[in-house]
């Protein structure tokens, strides 16, 4: 279930070396991605962040790439999506920005609430799942916002929100 932020943070834009515009090439990027999404925790110091942002930039160099030479071989607000997460992750990732300082100051408690309670808002919305996946998703990254904002504090919670903007995409796309 980690998947969720997983996405917005790091690992759903991975992509790397010109592929090709298939499904195919598609999934070259997608390989290049750290794939131990069972284990995710978001990095909590400097160290970890810098050595995730490595591990993860050939992947999104790789998406990125994918968009702007296959740009009608995926969907509107998935090719938006990509390109808002690809800028938070970089903005994440400079080290001289506003973004990743306020991450590193709430990574703790931020990772706490994804490790040890993501569980609690997929189970509260769990009958959502198996109706629609996308009501599902915004419930429990709604979930994960507001226990963020009860344990974490408000400049956890305006992290959480540029996350929900690089989801608001996929999101609209749902309602629609």
């Amino acid at each position: 279930m980690n998947y969720i932020l997983v996405v917005f943070f790091c690992g759903v834009l991975s992509v790397g070396a010109s592929p090709a515009c298939t499904e195919d090439g598609l999934k070259k990027c997608n390989d290049l991605k750290s794939h131990d999404e069972l284990d995710i925790t978001f990095p909590k110091t400097k160290q970890e962040l810098k050595s995730h942002c490595s591990s993860e930039k050939v992947p999104l160099d790789c998406f990125s790439d994918f968009i702007d030479k296959c740009p009608t071989f995926i969907e509107e607000p998935v090719k938006e999506f990509y390109v808002a997460a690809n800028k938070l992750f970089g903005r994440i990732c400079d080290d001289n920005g506003d973004l990743q300082a306020k991450y590193l100051r709430n990574a703790v408690c931020i990772n706490d609430i994804m490790t040890n309670h993501q569980e609690e808002c997929v189970e509260e919305h769990e009958e959502n799942q198996e109706k629609e996946a996308c009501v599902y998703q915004t419930a429990v990254v709604r979930c994960l916002g507001n226990l963020v904002a009860e344990n974490c504090g408000e400049e956890a919670l305006d992290i959480m929100r540029e996350v929900y903007i690089v989801m608001k995409p996929m999101l609209e796309r749902c309602e629609s």
